[in-house]
């Protein structure tokens, strides 16, 4: 089975020590005697994977030929395809992967285990954060450390680590939506590693949940908007100029009232990648008519999603209908 990177591959090396205590009297000491630190934790790690996912989505999107950088402080470069080591963007990005990872490993060693009110929800999403900050690093990093302060690993060793991650997240949740979403993102890992196997045993597991949907969710009130929506439709000026092959469905995010309220989460997985995966596995294997026939379900399971018409007269001088995010 291809090795599939999609997501672009850049290079990092730099640790990360954590979160840096600004308050002098929100002090760690204090925040752990706190009642519901453990849910306090949990709301952190969602704000910084919205963060995380800022950074991926737009420098993704940049690198791929889907948008062109206008108008932004975003790279110049990444249009090109040029990504250096060096480059401060692709520091950005790591940063925030990195910083997923710590804080969702300080969860697991010191918040969940110092607070006696945690629940097994708690520890799910501890254990989901820190599936996808070594997912993202196998997925967008030739060599990203895995521990603070701790060897570089291998895209491969990151996958693997997310997989075992993943395994502790499915055996505590009982929420089925996260099964299902944890389940497809292992198919995700296998399909990474070029597992073909396993990727279409996980990518089968949940092609009838065709409603899956696991999202990272915005606050524009509070300060956590989503960049791509305001260089998108937020903005007036065009910052993100989309590519011919993607003109047709831009803007992908989008506000119908006050920006600040309506803030449109990005998707992390959903039941769609199950059939992208599992026809990717059929062709792979030679069979064009089973992957045709999960390519037609596909069209089933997309047709079913919500849309909705938006006025874009703003940007393009016309009345334009888009499709939904979900």
């Amino acid at each position: 089975m291809r090795r599939h990177f999609s997501r672009y591959i850049v290079i990092g090396l730099m640790t990360f020590s954590g979160c840096s205590v600004l308050n002098p009297n929100v002090t760690e000491p204090v925040f752990l005697s706190n009642e519901n630190a453990a849910k306090s934790w949990v709301n952190g790690l969602r704000r910084q994977l919205a963060l995380t996912m800022n950074q991926v989505v737009v420098s993704t999107e940049l690198v791929s030929d889907n948008y062109y950088n206008n108008r932004t402080l975003s790279s110049k470069v990444f249009d090109i395809p040029q990504i250096d080591y060096f480059d401060l963007d692709v520091n950005n990005l790591q940063v925030q992967v990195q910083r997923l990872r710590e804080m969702s490993e300080y969860g697991l060693s010191t918040v969940l285990k110092g607070d006696p009110t945690a629940t097994a929800a708690d520890s799910t999403e501890v254990y989901f954060s820190n599936a996808f900050a070594h997912l993202l690093s196998g997925e967008l990093f030739v060599g990203l450390p895995g521990s603070n302060l701790g060897p570089v690993l291998t895209p491969t060793q990151h996958l693997e680590r997310a997989i075992l991650l993943l395994d502790k997240a499915l055996a505590l949740s009982t929420n089925e939506n996260d099964r299902n979403a944890f389940t497809l993102l292992k198919a995700r890992a296998y399909y990474q590693l070029g597992d073909a196997v396993n990727a279409s045993k996980y990518a089968t597991a949940v092609m009838s949940k065709t409603t899956l949907l696991r999202q990272a969710k915005f606050d524009g009130l509070n300060n956590v908007p989503n960049d791509m929506q305001t260089y998108l439709y937020s903005s007036t000026n065009n910052e993100f100029a989309p590519l011919p092959r993607l003109d047709f469905l831009d803007p992908k995010y989008y506000h119908t009232g006050l920006a600040a309220t309506d803030q449109k989460p990005v998707t992390i997985t959903k039941a769609e990648e199950a059939y992208l995966i599992q026809a990717e596995v059929q062709l792979s294997a030679g069979q064009l008519d089973a992957s045709r026939v999960t390519m037609k379900q596909l069209l089933d399971v997309v047709s079913a999603r919500g849309s909705v018409s938006i006025d874009d007269k703003r940007k393009r001088g016309m009345e334009v209908t888009g499709r939904t995010i979900r």
